[in-house]
């Protein structure tokens, strides 16, 4: 005797795919570990993963440090201006996968430096302290003769002011040369609060483009009703002019010569990048 069973239906699926369970591989490689960091700092990570990567995170100190990158090459700017000198902080990256594993990197250990200090060549005068004790009341300019020694864009007038000098505020004036005299003013600059008995650096509005072995002509004020302003000179037979005018507010555009042409010069000034 035999019986054969109720039919049983089956359909053939597919096989379900094994689970990804692979972490993604990343490190940090820049900057290096136990390096001294200043500035503005790029860091770089690289990430590897069986399926892909889908984001990478940089970590600073255990924060995040900007947005989540979802492509490669990863990198971040680090602004380390704002940090102590001398602290020491940790940079990782955090790398994750479509599946949510995710890897964290080795710590990079970094400490903060110092910034180096910006460089100023000098263009024109130089720092000998001149012999010749002079002055202008407030509201006249003098205007002194001086040749370029490098070209490059002129931007600070440092100028020594002696004692006792009154003046509340400073103004530089640069000047082209036309004809040997003071020609177009072609920069300026305004101090407040100057310091007499020692150098003041007087940052130029607009920098402006100065050519070596070419004669300009730098102008010194106290604007009317400042206080005396108070100044060396060489008095070595450097050329130069008083203005017309005595009551300036400010450098003129065009110069008017109302005293001179005298052998004052140079004068203690001397003109950076």
């Amino acid at each position: 005797n035999s019986t054969t069973s109720a039919v049983v239906h089956v359909t053939i699926g597919a096989v379900a795919p094994s689970a990804d369970t692979t972490p993604p591989t990343v490190s940090v490689s820049a900057p290096a570990d136990t390096s001294t960091v200043s500035g503005t700092v790029t860091l770089n990570a690289t990430a590897a993963d069986n399926v892909g990567v889908t984001s990478l995170q940089f970590k600073l100190d255990g924060a995040n440090l900007g947005a989540a990158q979802t492509s490669s090459p990863y990198q971040v700017s680090w602004d380390t201006s704002g940090l102590t000198v001398g602290s020491a902080h940790t940079l990782t990256a955090v790398a994750t996968d479509a599946a949510g594993n995710s890897t964290t990197s080795a710590v990079v250990h970094v400490t903060i430096g110092a910034v180096a200090p910006a460089t100023h060549t000098t263009l024109l005068g130089g720092t000998t302290l001149g012999s010749n004790h002079d002055f202008n009341p407030a509201g006249t300019a003098e205007a002194f003769q001086l040749t370029a020694i490098a070209s490059g864009t002129l931007a600070i007038l440092n100028v020594y002011i002696d004692s006792p000098s009154l003046a509340t505020t400073m103004m530089v004036g640069v000047y082209s040369d036309s004809v040997g005299a003071p020609g177009a003013l072609i920069a300026q600059g305004t101090l407040l609060a100057p310091t007499a008995g020692g150098w003041n650096p007087v940052t130029l509005s607009v920098p402006v483009a100065i050519t070596n072995g070419t004669t300009y002509w730098i102008a010194l004020l106290s604007p009317f009703g400042s206080g005396r302003l108070n100044f060396l000179d060489a008095k070595a037979g450097g050329k130069n002019f008083g203005s017309a005018s005595t009551t300036l507010a400010s450098p003129p555009a065009a110069w008017a010569s109302g005293g001179g042409p005298w052998t004052d010069g140079p004068p203690s000034v001397n003109g950076t990048t």
